[in-house]
């Protein structure tokens, strides 16, 4: 048990031993919220009390004895303790709320940037398949231009042997008509 439950727990049993079931140290609350405590009523902090409207005495008269039974059994530094630690908790949530707050902000900026990197790797994909489909294309004209290109070479070879024959014959004829007119 921490430091507080031990308080709380000796303060019960001394109580206890002494008899008192709170009707007897109602005065002693009393005493001590007249000498200064403020927010405090019935030694229970206001922010505890129950907000109550006047429906009728009995009910009041049963609420101000719960009061005061829940008054005795805790102590000026115990209701100081726990404001203390009520303040602590209210700054930390408020710190954890602040942390919440700045990873929600981050996770959507991380959303955005997620939904703007896969726009833009769409973006590449479809270039890379045009590019793809242009390097087919490509690579079907190289090779219709190779083709075209041994064709030619074919052509130049038959047209160099047509005209090897050709100026072969011209030559012999032309040196027997020489030969011939001689």
């Amino acid at each position: 048990m921490d430091r507080l439950g031990r308080e709380m727990a000796e303060s019960a049993a001394s109580h206890r031993k002494r008899g008192s079931k709170g009707k007897g140290k109602e005065e002693e609350w009393k005493s001590m919220d007249s000498q200064g405590e403020k927010g405090h009523q019935g030694g229970v902090p206001s922010i505890y009390k129950p907000l109550h409207d006047s429906f009728g005495d009995e009910e009041e008269e049963e609420e101000e004895d719960g009061l005061n039974q829940l008054g005795t059994e805790l102590t000026r530094e115990q209701i100081l303790q726990f404001e203390a630690e009520e303040s602590e908790l209210l700054r930390a949530t408020q710190t954890d709320l602040e942390s919440l707050k700045t990873a929600e902000s981050s996770l959507l900026e991380i959303s955005s940037l997620q939904t703007q990197l896969a726009v833009h790797l769409s973006q590449q994909s479809e270039l890379t398949d045009k590019l793809w489909e242009e390097v087919q294309e490509v690579n079907g004209r190289v090779g219709e231009g190779n083709l075209q290109l041994k064709k030619a070479k074919e052509r130049g070879r038959d047209s160099r042997v047509w005209l090897l024959v050709f100026l072969f014959g011209s030559s012999f004829t032309l040196l027997f008509l020489d030969y011939y007119s001689s």
